[in-house]
């Protein structure tokens, strides 16, 4: 390495050395604007009026001293030109502050500029008024004084090191200058205000250090929160900050969400009250556990509380509530509860319930006779038959096309659907169902979703075998996402290949004479995925190991796959089609599926929407 490398590396260290002993204890800038900035609008306020005063006769160190002392010609007065300049300048600076003032009310001035703008405001105001003072009289009373007093503030007030340190010698340098252009220079001036910016500087440090304890006491807090949430999360499905009241929602992730039925879109639960999912009689229990005293008198009890919860669409909820006291007085948070659900799906909102000990279970009308000899065999301990997997119903709307899509821009209360904030997805919807409607000659079925949805559901299991998570397998080879690779769901030429993949076949193959060589042959089945953004994401693509999340009566496996996938994909919108015409769709709602059928005119096609 070369010596001028060599010292150039040195330099840097001892920059880097230098700046890291100069931000020493320094919380960052955010967090000390927060701190200081309710004085700046005051400071200006303040700066405005002595402006002002300013314009009487030289300043309000003239007005103090007309009080004590009486007009002699000890203090001449000055020339009148002299004095009418200096009013203009006194002027100026009064409108210059109280613009500043306003900016700073009306305005999110940023913290880097808030300090910088605070800075030199003062450092020009405290110049300005040590130069045009009419006399040495009022020039040692600002001196002594007003100066030291305001650097001490603004010392004090948290204003970083950097900027600070520019403010005070530019004072101290005009301190000095102006004692020495008024004859007032002497050995004991100089040592007294150079002591000035140092005792200044202490101040600052020891503020700075205050300001970084409680910087670093908040942001343990913080983490040790967001620690027991995450670690609450882990044995939980769902968790939520209350207040100190047990009721009040303060913080809740989109599980909760989802599950209480309120959607993830804007603040979802926050700031909702949590007896407003729970049946009369478990107000009360819970609220036995949130208004006792803290258990052996400390905080951070844990106790569990087996109850039920009704989300918003009447759905009964069995789950266990870890209630975490965290009470501690001046602090709005009161309890962490963590919400365990042994059987994720909920009970349909007409099954009857019989409360017993926080508990409801299902009342006498689910144990009458089976209702057919199939039934009766799958209740029997018979075990040459397998017993089906009971699961709710999904929640059945009907309507017509142009309803559907009203909702998608403007939500309906009526079919339990709220609008698509996203534009990309609303505009992804429309066009999707408006492709379906017009240009599907047999069965399909088209999810919508975010990228990292799918993703985050399907993941990248190449070569994995044996696994338990779901998956996609391609049935064509990937001839189908090839050719629709790049084109949008509203082009021509998607609604082209659409239609010819969902045109029945004898076979459900693409003929063995079409024209593109590469599909000859091959399936014509499985779902297409499009993102957000109305792009392909995978195109005859088969959706493997999606747990069932509804029992859908009279429908085959292409339902049960929208359902599952419905189900399980975030944030989804699911299109299905049967062979027979009838066209659904299908929507998460929290812990429900709503399935809505459009309806079909007497001529078996569906309406416009």
């Amino acid at each position: 390495m070369s010596v001028s490398a060599m010292s150039g590396c040195d330099t840097a260290a001892i920059a880097t050395r230098i700046k890291r002993m100069w931000c020493y204890n320094e919380a960052p800038v955010e967090f000390l604007y927060l701190q200081y900035r309710p004085c700046i609008i005051p400071a200006f306020i303040y700066l405005v009026f002595a402006h002002t005063m300013h314009l009487r006769r030289g300043g309000i160190m003239a007005g103090m001293h007309d009080f004590g002392f009486p007009a002699s010609s000890a203090f001449p007065e000055e020339d009148a030109s002299q004095d009418e300049w200096k009013k203009w300048t006194f002027v100026g600076l009064a409108v210059a502050d109280a613009v500043l003032a306003l900016a700073f009310l009306l305005v999110r001035v940023p913290p880097q500029v808030g300090e910088i703008v605070a800075t030199v405001a003062f450092t020009v105001d405290t110049t300005i008024a040590m130069w045009i003072q009419r006399d040495t009289f009022h020039f040692m009373v600002l001196a002594l004084a007003p100066v030291p007093l305001a650097c001490v503030c603004i010392s004090g007030i948290g204003i970083r090191r950097a900027t600070l340190f520019p403010c005070l010698s530019m004072i101290f340098a005009n301190l000095l200058a102006v004692s020495v252009t008024r004859g007032m220079c002497s050995a004991v001036l100089v040592v007294g205000l150079a002591m000035f910016p140092l005792l200044c500087f202490l101040h600052a440090n020891s503020q700075h250090l205050r300001f970084r304890t409680l910087f670093d006491i908040q942001g343990s807090l913080a983490a040790e929160r967001e620690a027991t949430q995450a670690l609450a999360t882990m044995i939980c499905d769902a968790v939520c900050w209350v207040a100190q009241d047990g009721d009040e929602i303060l913080r809740s992730d989109k599980r909760l969400n989802e599950l209480l039925g309120v959607g993830t879109e804007g603040c979802g639960s926050v700031g909702r009250r949590l007896s407003e999912f729970l049946p009369d009689e478990e107000k009360l229990r819970l609220r036995s556990i949130t208004a006792a005293p803290p258990c052996g008198g400390e905080a951070g009890a844990v106790k569990l509380l087996p109850s039920t919860l009704r989300n918003l669409h009447g759905s009964l909820i069995q789950a266990d509530i870890f209630v975490v006291d965290t009470r501690m007085e001046g602090q709005k948070w009161g309890f962490l509860l963590g919400f365990r659900v042994p059987f994720p799906v909920p009970l349909p909102p007409n099954v009857e319930c019989i409360a017993e000990e926080g508990r409801y279970s299902v009342g006498p009308t689910h144990l009458a006779s089976p209702a057919s000899p199939r039934e009766a065999m799958e209740r029997s301990s018979n075990p040459d038959t397998l017993v089906s997997t009971y699961l709710p119903e999904p929640r059945m709307h009907a309507c017509r096309r142009e309803e559907l899509e009203q909702a998608v821009v403007d939500g309906s209360t009526r079919l339990s659907f709220s609008p698509l904030e996203c534009p990309q997805t609303r505009a992804t919807m429309l066009a999707a169902l408006d492709l379906v409607c017009k240009h599907a000659r047999g069965g399909t079925l088209i999810c919508i979703a975010d990228a990292e949805a799918f993703r985050q559901v399907f993941g990248n299991r190449s070569g994995e075998r044996g696994g338990v998570r779901p998956a996609l397998r391609s049935s064509d080879e990937g001839y189908m996402t090839d050719r629709l690779r790049g084109v949008h769901v509203g082009d021509e030429r998607f609604a082209a290949a659409f239609q010819e993949f969902t045109r029945h076949t004898a076979d459900d193959r693409w003929p063995a004479d079409h024209p593109d060589p590469s599909a000859r042959g091959r399936p014509k089945d499985g779902a297409l995925l499009l993102s957000k953004g109305g792009y392909s994401m995978k195109c005859a693509v088969k959706m493997i190991g999606l747990c069932p999340a509804a029992t859908w009566r009279n429908m085959g496996t292409k339902h049960e796959a929208a359902l599952g996938c419905a189900w399980a994909v975030p944030g989804s919108l699911v299109i299905v089609k049967s062979d027979r015409g009838s066209l659904h769709v299908l929507r998460r709602q929290g812990q429900d599926v709503n399935v809505y059928a459009l309806e079909q005119s007497s001529s078996g096609l569906l309406h416009a929407l």
